[in-house]
C-alpha cells in the first residue's frame, strides 16, 4: 500500500455507498485524497507485527482497484482476522477478490505460518 499512489482511488472508493455498505460496518462517510492520504499513514503505521495491508492491482496497468488486510494477528493462537474490498466496480466478478484472496491465504499458511 503506497498513500501517495493509492489515496485518490480509495477516496472515490469510499464515496461509492454501495462498496461502503459491503467493506465496513461504520457509517458512509465520504472523504477527500489528502484525508485519505493520511488515513492510508496512519495505517501504514499500524504495529507491522500484527498488521498486514496489501493494495490489490491489476497485472499488465498496475491499477490499484482494491485492497485486502490480514489485521490482528495472534501469534500464540497463530490465526488472524482477512477483509477484502475491491472498490472499482468494473472488477467485480472477474476472479480478482479470488485470486487475491487464494495470494493471501498461502502468504498466511506458508509464510507466516498461520493456521485459522
Amino acid at each position: 500500500m503506497n498513500a501517495e499512489t493509492d489515496a485518490e482511488p480509495f477516496a472515490l472508493w469510499q464515496a461509492d455507498s454501495e462498496f461502503m455498505r459491503l467493506q465496513d460496518s461504520e457509517p458512509f462517510t465520504p472523504t477527500t485524497p489528502s484525508r485519505m492520504k493520511s488515513l492510508i499513514e496512519k495505517e501504514l503505521e499500524r504495529d507491522p507485527v500484527t498488521h498486514f495491508v496489501f493494495t490489490i492491482r491489476t497485472l499488465g496497468a498496475d491499477k490499484p482497484i482494491g485492497s485486502i488486510t490480514l489485521g490482528g494477528v495472534r501469534w500464540n493462537h497463530r490465526d488472524t482476522f482477512i477483509s477484502i474490498g475491491l472498490g472499482e466496480r468494473a472488477y467485480w466478478g472477474n476472479g480478482y477478490g479470488t485470486d487475491a484472496m487464494r495470494v493471501i491465504l498461502r502468504y498466511a499458511f506458508v509464510e507466516l505460518n498461520l493456521h485459522r
